[in-house]
């Protein structure tokens, strides 16, 4: 404007170089009104996936059975609460380790078929193994699912559910037919 104004543009050149500025400076608001439009965007987005990833979480943390994310060598990844208590050690101690560590040395040619199956892409069923709970066997009930395929996930998701209780009272119950026989 102010090379205009004093004569160093004239005419076409002058108004040119004003409406080029312009031009300019109104698509610097465009830009910027995008800009604020795309940062409400994100913010909301992640918003949403916080709260989606205290959900896992909770879901995770909170299930019945003992959960645990292994990566693709059989290494814990994540631990669930469950899994900490069913171990009696902390989440800390528990990743980084070998999943067949917890498994009972007696069991563990069971459990390494179930994981190297599970690895084929072979559809796998539960299987009982004992497993070591602060110094003591615990009988569970061992799922493996292999999520290595799926992107958000990029691992093995490990299941154990305690069926001591259930193993005792089948004992039980053995014992007694047999005495009735």
């Amino acid at each position: 404007y102010q090379l205009a104004r004093n004569g160093l543009l004239i005419g076409t050149q002058g108004w040119a170089t004003i409406a080029l500025a312009v031009v300019a400076f109104a698509r610097q608001i465009a830009t910027q009104a995008e800009n604020n439009g795309l940062t409400t965007d994100l913010e909301a987005r992640v918003a949403e996936l916080t709260g989606s990833h205290a959900r896992f979480f909770a879901v995770f943390d909170e299930s019945i059975e003992a959960l645990a994310l292994l990566d693709r060598d059989g290494r814990v990844r994540l631990a669930s609460r469950q899994l900490v208590r069913l171990s009696g050690v902390s989440a800390a101690e528990l990743v980084g380790r070998d999943a067949l560590s917890f498994v009972c040395a007696a069991d563990r040619d069971q459990a390494r078929w179930l994981y190297h199956r599970t690895l084929a892409g072979e559809a796998s069923s539960p299987i009982q193994v004992r497993v070591t709970s602060s110094n003591r066997l615990v009988h569970v009930e061992l799922t493996l699912t292999n999520l290595l395929a799926n992107p958000e996930v990029g691992g093995l998701l490990i299941g154990f559910r305690d069926i001591s209780d259930r193993r005792g009272r089948e004992r039980q119950l053995a014992a007694s037919q047999s005495r009735f026989r």
